[in-house]
């Protein structure tokens, strides 16, 4: 692929999961309108007219058309006084026909190791944006420009440059915080996926990973705290299977402990040049749940246990539990779910039925990851981990249709599919199949 298709397509992907508003003097310049629902109606058209075959990507979309009608069947008993769930499934669509044309353009461009060329583009534009995070952090004056180009919602921009400032930055996006934090997070486990083997690499791939997971660490510290608990957790899961195939395979390379003790060595170095004291305020705001468990032996934060302590509950009675009420938004209205809590608020919708209907097309993704996960295993593992996550994470906020990451999610699903099904890796042929 051309010098100049390769940066459009970087460019698009770049916009499809961080889409910013610019700013022209009192105009408004919402870059979603051009990176994403434009191409989503292309990708709707190309679709039906193409009549597309991949049965993947069909039933995905079967999948969520019927979890459609369920969820806004059950929301119409209230009248659509709450919309909630409608804006979701409506931005879900917009994503899944995006996605779907970005990822045929960017397979018929690249003929040759697509995935893997797609995996380090996304962690490229992931690492162009944990720069931009930091930048503004480390640079006030950067900031100051970015923001007189760059339009934020007023409650972001109170953490950029109110009184809360300095504890959240979110980049070129609207509004970031904890859904922001989150996809970083993700930019963070996919280094940790596609490079899985830099124990065995050279010197140098070894320090460039190390710098490059190091900003998107850095990133995730200043946007949000949720983010930083994602990582600990895939970190305490990759950490478990890895010990778990080092006792299954009772060796270990010479060359695998020299780097480890390079890694090792780098990072007490790095530790001793940086100043933490000048940005102590960032790091206790960050690592609250070490400070307070450190102090008090309790471990949680300020906003935790206000969730803990308001925002878990159930409905009334045993029929909305399992059915729901209808109702989603978090608010003051008639309507509202007086929490944030994810589960809290589609337990009130749509009742716990609801949840297994709605997240059927992450449990039909994730079967077909596993079926096939020795033909695309770095593409799987992301389909799984995003997957499984979600369960943690809707112990937080709310994440169903509605969050940037999904434009990576459903990305790489696609991609995932369509390599899948190219190279028929169907049925009894699966353990033939090779992907170039």
């Amino acid at each position: 692929m051309s010098l100049l298709r390769s940066t459009f397509m970087l460019i698009w992907l770049f916009f499809i999961v961080f889409h910013p508003v610019f700013k022209l003097g009192h105009f408004k310049i919402n870059s979603s309108y051009y990176f994403i629902v434009i191409p989503s109606m292309v990708g709707f058209f190309y679709f039906y007219l193409k009549k597309e075959k991949n049965i993947i990507i069909n039933n995905l979309l079967r999948v969520l058309i019927l979890s459609s009608i369920f969820l806004i069947a059950r929301q119409s008993t209230i009248f659509f006084q709450d919309i909630t769930i409608i804006n979701d499934l409506i931005l879900g669509f917009i994503n899944f026909f995006a996605c779907f044309y970005f990822v045929k353009v960017y397979i018929r461009l690249n003929k040759i190791n697509i995935n893997k060329k797609l995996l380090d583009d996304i962690y490229f534009i992931g690492l162009i944006h944990s720069i931009i995070v930091v930048s503004t952090f480390l640079f006030p004056s950067f900031k100051s420009f970015l923001y007189e180009y760059i339009w934020i919602t007023p409650k972001a921009l109170k953490y950029l440059l109110g009184e809360s400032s300095g504890y959240r930055f979110q980049g070129i996006v609207q509004s970031g915080f904890s859904y922001l934090s989150t996809t970083h997070a993700l930019f963070f486990i996919l280094g940790v996926i596609k490079n899985k083997g830099y124990l065995n690499s050279s010197l140098f791939v070894i320090i460039k990973n190390i710098i490059s997971q190091s900003i998107i660490l850095l990133s995730i510290i200043l946007i949000g705290r949720t983010g930083l608990i994602i990582v600990f957790i895939s970190f305490m899961v990759i950490v478990s299977y890895g010990l778990f195939n080092l006792i299954k395979r009772l060796t270990i390379t010479k060359r695998a402990i020299k780097n480890s003790y390079i890694f090792v060595v780098l990072f007490i170095i790095i530790i001793n040049f940086i100043d933490l004291g000048n940005y102590e305020r960032q790091i206790k705001f960050a690592f609250e749940y070490y400070y307070q468990f450190s102090e008090t032996g309790i471990l949680g934060t300020g906003s935790t246990d206000h969730l803990l302590k308001n925002e878990y509950f159930l409905p009334n009675n045993i029929l909305e539990i399992l059915f729901g009420t209808g109702a989603y938004a978090f608010g003051s209205h008639k309507y509202a779910v007086l929490s944030d809590v994810g589960w809290v608020r589609f337990i009130s919708g749509s009742g716990i039925l609801g949840i297994i209907i709605a997240y059927a097309i992450y449990f039909y993704s994730t079967y077909y990851a596993f079926k096939y996960f020795r033909i695309q295993s770095h593409l799987a593992s992301f389909i799984i981990i995003y997957s499984i996550l979600l369960i943690p994470l809707n112990l937080k906020d709310y994440y169903y249709l509605n969050v940037g990451s999904l434009s990576v999610f459903f990305i790489i699903l696609f991609t995932f599919s369509i390599l899948v099904e190219k190279n028929q890796c169907y049925g009894p042929s699966i353990k033939k199949c090779t992907i170039s």
